[in-house]
Formats: C-alpha cells, structure tokens, sequence
C-alpha cells in the first residue's frame, strides 16, 4: 500500500474532526469516501458522450436542472459542479424570450422537454432575424431612393424621403419593442450565477 500525504487542508480538517472525537480509522476512511467522490465526479464532467453545449444551452436558459439531469442520465451534483467549474450563468432575459417564444409557437409547457425548448428557441432566432433582415433592407431601399433624387436635386422627392425615414423609424422602433429586442438593449441581460 503507498502512502499519501493529505493536503493542508484536510490535514486541518483532519485534526478538527480528531480533536471533536472522531477516531483515526473513521477520519481516514470519510477522507478517502469524499476523495473517491470527487474522482467519481471529475470523471463525469470529462465523458466525452455528454452533449455538454446542449446541458449548458438548457442550463442558461433556465430549464430545471433535475429535469436536464434525467434527461441525460447523470446527477444533479455533476451539472451544478459543470457550471460552477465552467462559470455557467442562467440568462434571465434569454430564458423569458424563449419561453415565451415558445408559447407564441403554440407549445403549452416550453419546459416539457429540451427539444421542444431548442426547437422554440430555433423558432425564435429565425423570426427575430428575419424582422432585422427586413429593417436592414427596408433601410438599404430608402439609401438608393435618396441617392437617385440627389442626383435629380427634386425638393418635393427629398421631403417625400424624409417622410419616409420617419414613417419607417416609428414602425421599425414600435416593431423592436414588440418583439423584444428594446428591453435587452436598455437593460442588457440579467444573468443568474450558480452559487453553491
């Protein structure tokens, strides 16, 4: 049997536990079950056939850590040791969009099931690009008519123009606002740390 020396601080925690009555033999054998603990579990945060980036999507955005633990068939204990290890946060504002993205989609529970979540926040990402896509384009349009009236120099075109820059910044700003993105801009994400 080779001899290990015990770290300062189970040494420490060692003489603690020594001077409140417990035996050697009982200390010996409490250090090596938490030892084995920590291996066991150090050895689960390194499996390669754990879709890590899905836990950790399911984890930010709030879904319940017992249920992603059943889900992929590994302790509570091993994801909150992963997002502690790895500095995971739960992103408040991310996980109210797609919840509630998920409900806009016509899902009853967007929490049921992590596909359901994925496929809502899929959903979601699609819709929100698009409405960015559309501005940008309706942005690009207005750039090349006020480009073919500088070259006509027409007055009652350029007012026109102008009309329509407010017209599509009030629609554009009413449409940011419903789906969402002027909340996360003003107030940036709200991001919940795992403490333990």
């Amino acid at each position: 049997m080779t001899e290990r020396k015990l770290t300062d601080e189970q040494l420490a925690r060692a003489k603690r536990l020594f001077r409140d009555g417990m035996s050697i033999d009982d200390i010996a054998a409490l250090i090596v079950a938490e030892e084995t603990e920590v291996e066991k579990e150090t050895e689960k945060l390194s499996r390669k056939d754990i879709p890590w980036d899905e836990i950790e999507l399911s984890f930010s955005t709030g879904f319940p850590i017992k249920k992603i633990a059943e889900r992929y068939g590994i302790s509570e204990s091993t994801i909150k040791s992963k997002a502690k290890l790895n500095n995971w946060s739960i992103d408040a504002a991310t996980a109210v969009i797609a919840r509630s993205e998920a409900k806009l989609a016509g899902l009853a529970d967007p929490a049921e099931t992590i596909e359901k979540q994925k496929e809502a926040v899929d959903a979601a990402v699609d819709a929100r690009t698009a409405v960015v896509a559309l501005h940008r384009a309706e942005w690009k349009k207005h750039r090349e008519w006020t480009e073919t009236i500088r070259k006509e120099d027409d007055i009652a075109e350029y007012r026109k123009a102008k009309l329509a820059a407010e017209t599509i910044k009030l629609r554009q700003a009413g449409e940011r606002v419903a789906w969402g993105f002027e909340e996360a801009a003003v107030g940036g994400p709200i991001s919940i740390s795992w403490q333990e």
